[in-house]
């Protein structure tokens, strides 16, 4: 119960932000499941359900508005069914739920991912990112930015596996319905900075 309250009432919470350099090569670590992946559509969104997927009206709401903006969600398939989705956005970085930062053009960023806890541990993630690379490249980006809780220690492990690095935070303030999301000022220019 204090834990919900410190971060959901009255507290603070640090993630991390994770970026990648997509000219630093990393070994291609191959998920131990036959998997394929493509591009949602609103009615992949609309199939998705709060239990499974995570995915509530509001959220849906939210995902749809993010597909009309122009950001992709990479659905992972397994024998046709939805086990993961990992969201890209070009040119801003998703600090907070409706609180965006204009990134540089070379930079992506990734947010909302998700694979079903049946399929966690078997590098469906390591082969989500290789798919990930290869549309960043195509539209000729460098970087691929990431956010986590400093409290997610797989997906932080699962990031520096795939060759993130670390290259600042985000403190997010909480008081009641109020959120403030504090972002230093050198590490914002560097995001905004060709």
């Amino acid at each position: 119960m204090f834990r919900y309250i410190r971060k959901n009432i009255l507290g603070v919470t640090k993630t991390f932000i994770y970026e990648f350099d997509l000219n630093n090569p990393v070994p291609k670590i191959t998920s131990e499941v036959d998997i394929s992946f493509r591009l949602a559509t609103k009615k992949d969104i609309d199939l998705m359900d709060d239990e499974n997927y995570c995915y509530d009206e509001k959220g849906k709401k939210y995902a749809e508005e993010r597909l009309k903006k122009g950001d992709s969600c990479v659905l992972t398939l397994y024998n046709g069914m939805i086990i993961g989705y990992i969201w890209v956005g070009y040119d801003q970085l998703d600090i907070s739920i409706f609180n965006l930062i204009s990134l540089s053009k070379n930079r992506v960023s990734t947010y909302n991912y998700l694979t079903l806890k049946e399929f966690r541990g078997k590098r469906v993630n390591n082969s989500m990112d290789d798919y990930i690379n290869n549309i960043v490249r195509k539209v000729k980006k460098r970087y691929i930015l990431d956010i986590i809780d400093k409290e997610n220690k797989t997906s932080a492990k699962t990031r520096k596996r795939a060759g993130y690095k670390i290259i600042g935070y985000i403190i997010q303030l909480r008081f009641f319905s109020l959120k403030y999301d504090y972002i230093d000022k050198k590490l914002l220019s560097y995001l905004q900075k060709q």
